[in-house]
C-alpha cells in the first residue's frame, strides 16, 4: 500500500517559497545569489552563495545545508514602539532562551545597504546544547521595519568559529542589500473586495483567484500574495524532481528545523489512510503525529487521492508562525500551495483560504 501511495503521488517539486528567482536584468554581486526579488514588497535580498533558499511566507531565508544550519533571515515586522532598545528588551524576553548580548554591540549604528537607517547586535545563546550566535539587525526604511538575522555556531569573538568563517560573506550580503521602488503601487485601483484572477494558466499551469485586497506577485508563473503584514500565501506548479509528495514533505520539514529549530507538527490529512501495518508502519515516521483521513480534503480540482494536506509551526524571532501546505498532482504536474500566519492571525484567514483552495482550477 505505501508503494501504490507514494507512485500515485510522485510528483515534480520545487520548494515553494523556497526557490530563488531570477531576473536577467538583475546584477547579482560576486560570491552571492538571490535569495529574494520582490518588486511589489520593493527589495532585493542576496544570500551566499551555494545556499540552500528556503523563502517561508513573507520571511525571505536561506541556510548552508542540512547538516550546517548557519542562516540568514530576513522579514518585514511591526514598526517598534519606543527606542531600538526598548523594542529588542521586549522581544528577546519573548524567546524560548537566555541570551548574552556582546560588549560594544548593543543598538550598534551600521549600514545596510541603502536603509534609511539600521542598528544591529551581536549576542549568543544555546539551543539544545549547542553554543549559537546571532547578528542581528533592525531597519527602519520609508517609514517601514525589517529585520535581519545572521546565526550560526561559536563564539563571535573566535576567530575559529562558524560564526566568523562566514561572517565576510555575510557581510558582503548585507552591503548588498537593495531596497527599490515598489512596482505598481501608485497606478493600482482602490480595492474593493472583488475576487481577481492573479495568474496565466500558461505559465502557471493554474487558474488562482484571490481577493483584490491581496498584494500580489506574479513572476515566472509562481504566485504569491501578502494578506496582511502578518500572514502571506503561495502556489507554483513543481518542478521535476521525482520525488514523492511525502518525500518531499519530510525533506521540507528537515529544512525548516535547520532554520528554525523545533518543528512542530499539527496535521496530516489524506483522502484516505493507507495500510500502515507491516513494512507500511514507519511511513510516518519522521512526523510526531499520525496521519487522519479527511474525505472532504480539496486542493482545486485535482483528485483527492493526489493530495496531502500538512499543517505545522515554529518559532521565529520570539514569534510563533503556522503553516498550512498543500501538495497535490494533476496528470501531469505536481502543485504546492502555502499559507503562513502568525499564529494569532491564522485563524483570522482561515476560512478564505478554504474558499481559495476550493476555487482553483488546475
Amino acid at each position: 500500500m505505501k508503494k501504490a501511495l507514494l507512485t500515485a503521488l510522485i510528483f515534480i517539486v520545487t520548494s515553494v517559497g523556497l526557490c530563488a528567482c531570477s531576473d536577467g536584468e538583475i546584477e547579482v554581486p560576486d560570491g552571492l545569489q538571490i535569495v529574494k526579488i520582490s518588486e511589489d514588497e520593493g527589495y532585493h535580498l542576496f544570500g551566499p552563495e551555494g545556499w540552500v533558499v528556503a523563502n517561508d511566507g513573507s520571511i525571505a531565508a536561506s541556510y548552508v545545508s542540512t547538516i550546517n544550519s548557519t542562516s540568514i533571515t530576513f522579514t518585514k515586522a511591526k514598526a517598534p514602539e519606543g527606542t531600538y532598545e526598548e523594542y529588542f528588551n521586549r522581544e528577546i524576553a519573548k524567546f524560548a532562551y537566555d541570551i548574552t548580548i556582546l560588549d560594544g554591540e548593543a543598538a550598534k549604528p551600521i549600514a545596510f545597504g541603502n536603509a534609511d537607517e539600521a542598528v544591529s547586535y551581536v549576542y549568543t545563546f544555546e539551543y539544545g546544547g549547542v553554543s549559537l550566535a546571532s547578528w542581528q539587525i533592525l531597519i527602519k526604511n520609508d517609514g517601514e521595519f525589517y529585520i535581519f538575522t545572521y546565526t550560526s555556531y561559536g563564539d563571535p569573538t573566535d576567530e575559529e568559529s562558524d560564526y566568523q568563517y562566514y561572517l565576510e560573506v555575510v557581510s558582503l550580503a548585507v552591503d548588498s542589500f537593495e531596497f527599490v521602488e515598489k512596482s505598481g503601487a501608485s497606478d493600482k485601483a482602490e480595492p474593493t473586495g472583488e475576487w481577481v484572477l492573479t495568474s496565466d494558466k500558461s505559465l502557471s499551469g493554474f487558474e488562482l483567484y484571490l481577493p483584490d485586497t491581496y498584494l500580489t506577485e506574479n513572476v515566472g508563473g509562481i504566485v504569491k500574495a501578502m494578506i496582511s503584514d502578518k500572514a502571506s500565501l503561495s502556489l507554483t506548479k513543481a518542478s521535476t524532481t521525482g520525488v514523492s509528495i511525502l518525500e518531499y514533505i519530510e525533506q521540507r520539514k528537515s529544512e525548516l528545523e535547520s532554520l528554525f529549530g523545533e518543528v512542530s507538527d499539527i496535521a496530516i490529512k489524506l483522502e484516505t489512510l493507507p495500510d500502515m501495518s507491516g513494512e507500511n508502519a514507519d511511513m510516518f515516521s519522521s512526523f510526531d503525529i499520525s496521519p487522519t483521513a479527511d474525505p472532504d480534503i480539496t486542493f482545486g480540482n485535482l483528485e483527492k487521492n493526489r493530495i496531502i494536506r500538512y499543517e505545522y509551526s515554529y518559532t521565529y524571532n520570539g514569534r510563533v508562525y503556522r503553516t498550512c501546505q498543500l501538495f497535490g498532482v494533476s496528470r501531469w504536474d505536481g502543485f504546492v500551495f502555502t499559507y503562513t500566519a502568525e499564529e494569532s492571525e491564522y485563524g483570522t484567514h482561515i476560512d478564505e483560504i478554504e474558499r481559495i483552495l476550493q476555487e482553483v482550477k488546475f
